[in-house]
């Protein structure tokens, strides 16, 4: 799970999980210099990534 804003490949953004195909963030939001709150709910192979 990706917390890094200023990562260079954006398509991995803050709520990305990366490295893994379909997991990208498409709009990529923009987090930095907020309180955030992010779920994570992992249920076997399958995740879920909550971000607001």
């Amino acid at each position: 799970m990706n917390l890094f804003d200023t990562r260079p490949d954006k398509s991995y953004g803050t709520g990305a999980i990366v490295n893994v195909p379909g997991a990208t963030v498409n709009p990529m939001p923009t987090v930095a210099n907020k309180w955030n709150v992010m779920e994570i709910e992992a249920r076997g192979p399958q995740m879920i990534v909550r971000l607001s």
